[in-house]
């Protein structure tokens, strides 16, 4: 599987904002709605009583739609997908004559609604506080937001520093949702169910945690599992094969494992994650340099070449990866090593940044910080997985 490269789907619903430049604020729009609420007819019957009574006599389904989320004034656009001329009625929006995408294009104070004849959508909010996407509004801390979307089926997140890519499982369909954000708030989102470009795969993904019930109860696992097929896929040209291989490891002893990846070079080392505030997060290391103490939240990379190594040990706490101790040894000058009697290359021995007197004394302050004899190391019994083994592991934990 070739590492997902995520191309923003929003730049595509680029209905620029001159063609509702001149847009009614929200304040005003609102204002206006609630004159027109009170206006009275030429018998003294008030708007607002002749709409209370057609509504009395509406269906059930028309009933909801018309007091959707009344209270805060909220238009859920999900709410009204297959009936998107109801947000139009809503919202008062305008045609937008300078839309690229649909048949049927609208807009009004930053937010933009397409959709076909054919049952495509895409709709866009740079900014409109009065709209939501399955819950998620403008200006919501980013740490929700996922839970939110969560609610309404399965999904797979790419996740970068202003952004998430978020795909959604919902009645068998892809739904494609891009979420932006300033900092730590939501400041735009977009939306289509258009199942473009390479998806096979995420949809596999998501039919596998449906099939095992993989949501919000197991926040974690979905996370892995993201992290395993998203972000860190690479594979072997020459073998046709993933070069990772992984496991689920026991560091802090707590009751969500750690997951190790080899990434099958030097090159790219090895990785150890922790799940934390619903997030993956991670500690690069030397590749094939991990090894841990079980459940005492303790581990060491050990790694380097050309006459400079290191040790590094480990803990994680509080959603962070902290140095305990660190060593470090080579050579004074590697364009002239020098050597001792036997023909060993003469090293410096430096430990948490103060030179000791050779080796001996830094192996045995090594081992007073990470006791080596008590350690594992992930190949041991050659038990280590492949990423569909190590997704099936995942989902059985």
């Amino acid at each position: 599987m070739k590492k997902r490269k995520f191309a923003s789907l929003y730049m595509l619903m680029a209905m620029t904002i001159s063609a509702c430049g001149n847009q009614t604020t929200q304040a005003d729009l609102a204002e206006l709605q609630e004159n027109d609420a009170i206006t009275a007819d030429t018998e003294g019957q008030t708007e607002y009583e002749e709409a209370a009574a057609e509504e009395e006599e509406s269906s059930e389904d028309n009933s909801f739609v018309e007091v959707s989320n009344s209270e805060n004034n909220i238009v859920e656009i999900t709410d009204y997908i297959g009936n998107f001329e109801k947000v139009v009625e809503i919202m008062d929006m305008e045609y937008d004559n300078e839309a690229a995408t649909g048949s049927n294009n609208y807009c009004i104070d930053n937010f933009k609604l397409s959709w076909d004849d054919y049952g495509y959508y895409a709709v866009s909010n740079q900014g409109n506080e009065k709209v939501a996407l399955y819950g998620v509004r403008i200006g919501d801390n980013r740490a929700a937001v996922l839970s939110k979307i969560q609610e309404y089926g399965y999904t797979y997140q790419s996740v970068s520093e202003d952004s998430d890519a978020i795909y959604l499982l919902q009645d068998g369909k892809i739904i494609y949702i891009e979420i932006f954000y300033n900092g730590e708030q939501v400041t735009a989102w977009y939306v289509n169910n258009y199942e473009e470009g390479e998806i096979e795969d995420i949809k596999n993904i998501l039919e596998l945690k449906e099939q095992y019930n993989i949501k919000t109860s197991e926040a974690w696992k979905s996370a892995y599992i993201d992290f395993v097929f998203e972000k860190y896929m690479n594979d072997d040209f020459l073998l046709d094969e993933p070069l990772q291989k992984y496991k689920l490891v026991n560091v802090n002893g707590d009751n969500i494992p750690e997951l190790y990846i080899n990434f099958g070079s030097t090159a790219g080392g090895d990785m150890l994650c922790s799940y934390f505030d619903n997030s993956v997060i991670y500690q690069p290391m030397w590749n094939y340099g991990f090894s841990y103490i079980e459940g005492e939240n303790l581990f060491l990379d050990s790694g380097g070449h050309m006459d400079e190594y290191y040790d590094i040990v480990y803990s994680i706490e509080d959603g962070s990866f902290v140095v305990e101790a660190k060593g470090e040894c080579g050579a004074e000058d590697n364009a002239n090593i020098q050597f001792d009697a036997e023909g060993f290359p003469i090293y410096n021995y430096y430990w948490n940044g103060n030179q000791v007197s050779g080796e001996a004394e830094y192996e045995e302050l090594l081992n007073k910080a990470f006791d080596k004899g008590r350690a594992k190391k992930p190949f041991e019994n050659d038990d280590i997985y492949d990423y569909q083994e190590i997704v099936n592991q995942i989902i059985q934990y």
